[in-house]
C-alpha cells in the first residue's frame, strides 16, 4: 500500500454526498422541502460536513489516503470520464502548470504518481443522453424498442468506461467501479474486464449489485423512508443516509483487500 497517495471517486450525487447536507448539525441547512437541490444554499461549514461524512472519506481514511471528488454534485457517467480526463490532461490539452502548485490545486489536476486508485460509480444510463431522448422520431427511426435503445446506450457508456479505465492502467492507477442502478449489473457480469473490477455492496450476508437494489429491499439506508425527520417531517430526498455511506465504504474497503491491490 502506497500511504499518501490518493483515491479519486467519480460519480453522481451519490458519491458527492447528495442529502448528508441534511444530516449537518448547524442551524443554517437549506429547505428540505423545496424540492430542488442548490449548491449554492450549501454552507462552507456545511460542505466540509459532507466531505467527513461521505464514503469516500471513510475509504481514504481506512488506507491512510487522501480523497478526491467532484466540486460539483450530480452529473453523468460521462461527465466523470470528462473530469477523469481532466485530473490527468488526457484530453489533449497540456498540464497546466508543470510546477503543481495553485493552479493546479484549483483546476484539481494530478500526475500520475500523485494517485494510486479511482472508485468509478455508475449513474442512471440515461443521463448521458438527454438531448437525444428529446428527439422522439430520432429514437423511433433508430430504435425498434425501449429495451433496444437502452441496451445500445449502456453497450456504449460502458465503452467510455473501458477506455478510461485502459489509459489510467496504463499509468499505474487501479481502477474500481459500482453502480447505483441495477441497468448495468448483468452486463458488466458477463464482461471479462469489468467484472473483476465490479463493487457488489454487502448488508447482512447479502450481496446487491447496485445500490438501488439495496435501498429496494431495506428502505431504512434511503433518508426518505428512514425515519428520519426534519420538523417532525420526513425528508423527501431519495439518496443514502450516512449509516448507508459507511456500508457503501466497507463494500469498497473489502473489494479493494480482496484484490490485493495495495
Amino acid at each position: 500500500m502506497h500511504k499518501g497517495k490518493g483515491i479519486i471517486f467519480v460519480g453522481c450525487s451519490f458519491t458527492w454526498g447528495g442529502g448528508l447536507e441534511y444530516y449537518a448539525p448547524f442551524e443554517d441547512i437549506p429547505n428540505p422541502y423545496a424540492y430542488q437541490f442548490d449548491e449554492s444554499k450549501i454552507s462552507f461549514a456545511t460542505m466540509n460536513f459532507i466531505k467527513a461524512n461521505r464514503f469516500s472519506r471513510f475509504v481514504a481514511n481506512h488506507f491512510e489516503m487522501w480523497e478526491v471528488n467532484k466540486l460539483n454534485c450530480g452529473g453523468s457517467d460521462n461527465d466523470s470520464i470528462i473530469f477523469l480526463e481532466n485530473c490527468f490532461s488526457l484530453n489533449g490539452e497540456s498540464e497546466t502548470t508543470p510546477n503543481k502548485h495553485y493552479e493546479n490545486i484549483k483546476n484539481q489536476k494530478f500526475s500520475a504518481d500523485e494517485i494510486q486508485c479511482v472508485v468509478f460509480q455508475l449513474t442512471h444510463p440515461l443521463r448521458n443522453y438527454k438531448e437525444i431522448l428529446k428527439n422522439e422520431k430520432l429514437l423511433s427511426d433508430t430504435f425498434d424498442n425501449w429495451e433496444e435503445m437502452e441496451n445500445q446506450f449502456i453497450s456504449d457508456n460502458l465503452k467510455g468506461v473501458i477506455k478510461i479505465f485502459e489509459q489510467l492502467e496504463s499509468m499505474g492507477i487501479t481502477c474500481k467501479l459500482w453502480s447505483s442502478y441495477n441497468d448495468y449489473a448483468s452486463f458488466i457480469k458477463k464482461h471479462n474486464y469489468l467484472s473483476s473490477k465490479y463493487i457488489t455492496l454487502k448488508y447482512s450476508n447479502e450481496e446487491f449489485d447496485s445500490l438501488y437494489d439495496l435501498l429496494e429491499k431495506y428502505p431504512k439506508f434511503k433518508i426518505r423512508t428512514s425515519g428520519f425527520l426534519i420538523n417532525e417531517k420526513p425528508v423527501p430526498d431519495d439518496h443514502q443516509t450516512p449509516e448507508c455511506h459507511r456500508l457503501i465504504a466497507n463494500s469498497i474497503i473489502d473489494s479493494i483487500e480482496k484484490d490485493n491491490i495495495f
